[in-house]
């Protein structure tokens, strides 16, 4: 059971971490690594901030781990909802703002992210129930359409209360950066 530290331990590190070999140097590296474009809103950068820190501070709380990982989930919702704002004014005009899932999609029809923006490691699959909805993904986006079903799924874990401990989430961050720099890059 997670418990608040003492105010003297404060600045102690969580062990957890050190079952992992990582050190404090290397998530200060890996969230000082992790840039996303110049180009994008000031609210991602913030909201992308957030994530790197969480993910630094994971070295005093370990679950700082997933918030770290939601909050890049969350610049990137934020990145596709600004975008698309500007891009397709009309997908807003409802009683409600379309979700996550919705602002991907037309995000992936659009073309704006494909699996060329991804420093992935070999092929993607695609989740059965991605590939039945969508028939015809292109193969240069097999891996980004695979995003409907694992971001959404992620986030929607996350923002109810699923615990979700690993050992260094730092290369998903590393995809919220690489979806948000494919939304926004430096010269468009």
């Amino acid at each position: 059971m997670e418990e608040l530290k003492p105010l003297d331990k404060v600045l102690e590190r969580d062990d957890r971490l050190s079952y992992f070999g990582v050190t404090l140097e290397y998530l200060h590296h890996r969230a000082a690594g992790i840039a996303i474009s110049p180009a994008a809103p000031e609210k991602v950068h913030d909201q992308f901030t957030i994530a790197r820190n969480a993910l630094l501070y994971s070295w005093f709380v370990y679950p700082f781990q997933p918030v770290a990982f939601l909050y890049s989930i969350l610049a990137v919702e934020v990145a596709l909802r600004e975008r698309l704002k500007a891009a397709r004014p009309e997908l807003f005009q409802g009683a409600r703002e379309p979700a996550l899932y919705q602002l991907l999609e037309a995000a992936l029809k659009a073309r704006w992210i494909t699996d060329a923006g991804f420093q992935l490691d070999g092929e993607a699959g695609v989740p059965e129930i991605i590939s039945k909805r969508y028939p015809n993904i292109p193969d240069d986006q097999r891996y980004s359409y695979s995003l409907l079903y694992s971001l959404v799924g992620l986030r929607n874990d996350l923002a109810h209360g699923e615990c979700m401990l690993a050992p260094n989430m730092a290369s998903l961050l590393d995809r919220g950066a690489e979806i948000i720099n494919q939304l926004y890059p430096t010269s468009r």
